[in-house]
């Protein structure tokens, strides 16, 4: 009786959750008996401020990840970081079913404009046939229709993983997608949107 209830609880929030979901595209990934439904997250490629992000995150179902942090930006994120004095990240976690997604704001202190969003994928290790290749790649189909041009993807090997990758470019903005993987699954992928 008790695991009928659980069960019962579990459907109810599986199907309360899929109507928050925005469904624009999704990919569906047989693995086993649970499919992976993956839902394009909202990428924000224009220039935010701070009092932008509740915003955003509220009309994603987004989470703030309230724990104390500290977490810093690198040269290679962000090649101008000598520049600016940035603040510690606002970080929210969004439900995208089986993924763990977390976005993380980067905003300098004295203007607070957002100058790098960091949106992060990774699987969640339950057994589950890979996918993040292709969320990888839905990724970029989203941002190569967004820039209206296509980039070319560059590949790399290292001693126990490879990393493919894209970069597109404006006067304003720096987007860059990467997907890092062991034989020929990825287990995560970033899409980093730099504001210059």
């Amino acid at each position: 009786m008790k695991t009928q209830s659980i069960k019962l609880i579990l459907v109810i929030f599986i199907i309360l959750n899929s109507f928050a979901c925005k469904q624009r595209n999704r990919i569906s990934n047989p693995s086993n008996s649970n499919d992976v439904k993956i839902y394009e997250t909202n990428i924000t490629l224009k220039k935010i401020k701070v009092s932008d992000i509740e915003k955003i995150e509220k009309k994603n179902s987004g989470i703030k990840y309230t724990k104390p942090i500290n977490n810093y930006l690198s040269e290679d994120y962000f090649p101008d970081l000598d520049k600016y004095e940035f603040a510690q990240p606002i970080i929210y976690q969004r439900d995208t079913l089986n993924l763990n997604t977390e976005i993380s704001y980067y905003f300098t202190k004295n203007d607070s404009i957002v100058r790098l969003i960091e949106y992060s994928w990774n699987t969640n290790g339950k057994n589950q046939k890979p996918f993040i290749n292709d969320f990888y790649s839905l990724n970029n189909s989203f941002i190569t229709n967004t820039m209206k041009y296509n980039s070319k993807e560059e590949h790399h090997n290292f001693d126990y993983d490879w990393r493919k990758s894209k970069n597109w470019e404006t006067t304003n903005t720096n987007i860059y997608s990467f997907v890092l993987g062991l034989n020929n699954e990825g287990y995560t992928t970033r899409v980093i949107v730099r504001q210059k």
